[in-house]
């Protein structure tokens, strides 16, 4: 009884609600008013609140009536006729905006739903990211690889993403149901990696590193190989302590400064002997291993304590021989110059 009496109440409610916003009236003073007074007459004489953007429309214009006592509605419809505006009443709230984006409020939402998995074994995937192309509307496929998503168009693209698989974007073209197979992207697990007892695939990894090739190093110019690392490689920092010439390298540091009182510099190795990396051109390196933690840098003992680089320089390779040629010029000038006393 008490639920049934609930529900009619909730339904009374909604029914008023709506007649009262079609069928509220107001009455004007003359039949020829500015907008500005008919909208303050709308939000003294109702309920209802009027949000709009200031510089809009003009609140000055005339405006001519048949009668002094209108609805709301019919009120509002004359003021903006004709000027590319519209309004939306939500609740006790009134909303004057251009006419596309009214539209795009009272746009009906399509429900999408689908389930995504790996197209290799078709086991579902949890975590996926659907978002909708353009936007930052999206959510998550749940445990069971599912998900559900609103879109205001039914050609809609989606746009899938997950660790480890290809990047999918999928039209909907009407549908409102997807069953997505993702594609693993093992390009980068084959690659190989230089540690410091050899060589190992990237897939096999345990130990924090970061390989950069030498074509990456080659992609900019800089006057000192260690000023080449900056922003190359996660955890890696390099500062330039000078600006004079010959003197500008970087000093580098992995995962932080380590020590307060002795040398936080990372061990440089090139080709296994220990050296500067400044003194290797980078037209000359092959790889730069970076290894940064702890398992990474066991084999090298109390030396490996900030860090160790590996540097593998390029060989020669049977075939033709080739010859190439780069240079970089640079010129450095202060920027400003102390005045100082003559004599």
């Amino acid at each position: 009884m008490k639920l049934t009496f609930l529900f009619i109440l909730i339904t009374s409610l909604q029914l008023s609600a709506k007649v009262y916003s079609q069928d509220a009236k107001i009455k004007l003073s003359s039949s020829q008013n500015t907008v500005g007074k008919i909208i303050d007459a709308i939000e003294e004489q109702t309920q209802f609140k009027i949000f709009y953007k200031t510089g809009q429309f003009n609140t000055q214009k005339v405006v001519s009536f048949n009668a002094t006592e209108l609805t709301v509605a019919n009120a509002l419809t004359e003021i903006f006729q004709g000027s590319g505006l519209s309004y939306k009443v939500m609740d006790k709230l009134i909303v004057l905006a251009p006419a596309a984006d009214i539209k795009a409020l009272t746009q009906q939402k399509i429900t999408i739903t689908g389930r995504v998995v790996d197209i290799a074994n078709g086991l579902s995937l949890p975590g996926v990211s659907v978002v909708v192309k353009g936007s930052k509307t999206g959510v998550l496929t749940d445990i069971n690889g599912n998900f559900k998503i609103d879109v205001l168009d039914k050609n809609t693209t989606l746009v899938f993403t997950f660790i480890g698989y290809i990047r999918q974007e999928i039209q909907l073209e009407g549908r409102t149901f997807l069953e997505i197979g993702l594609k693993t992207e093992v390009k980068n697990l084959d690659e190989i990696v230089i540690v410091g007892y050899g060589q190992q695939k990237k897939a096999n990894l345990t130990g924090s590193v970061s390989s950069v090739k030498g074509e990456e190093l080659l992609s900019r110019q800089a006057a000192q190989t260690s000023t080449l690392l900056q922003g190359v490689a996660a955890g890696v920092t390099v500062s330039q302590q000078s600006g004079q010439p010959g003197q500008d390298g970087g000093r580098i540091n992995i995962r932080g400064i380590g020590s307060m009182m002795s040398s936080t510099s990372p061990l440089v190795l090139i080709d296994d002997v220990e050296g500067n990396i400044n003194d290797v051109d980078p037209n000359m390196i092959e790889s730069i291993s970076v290894l940064k933690d702890a398992a990474s840098t066991a084999i090298f003992g109390a030396r490996a304590t900030n860090g160790v680089i590996l540097v593998k320089t390029k060989r020669g390779k049977v075939g033709k021989a080739t010859v190439s040629y780069n240079t970089y010029v640079a010129k450095q000038v202060p920027t400003n110059l102390p005045n100082v006393l003559s004599g």
